[in-house]
């Protein structure tokens, strides 16, 4: 009868806890997508909605009034 030894099998392991830690924390994507929607916000307002493709209405002057 063969017989196989392995080795680094606690390393292996702990690789593949650190791949299962990694894939259930989206924090880091979650970071980048927050940067971007206020990135988007920001140059949004800076060109008064130009940026989404068309300028913003003027308010009308019942809104402005308030």
């Amino acid at each position: 009868m063969s017989r196989v030894e392995v080795k680094g099998v606690a390393r292996t392991k702990a690789y593949f806890k650190g791949i299962q830690r990694r894939a259930m924390n989206f924090s880091a994507q979650l970071r980048w997508a927050r940067d971007e929607i206020k990135k988007a916000n920001r140059q949004n307002f800076a060109t008064q909605g130009m940026t989404s493709g068309k300028a913003w209405n003027a308010l009308d002057l019942e809104y402005q009034s308030w």
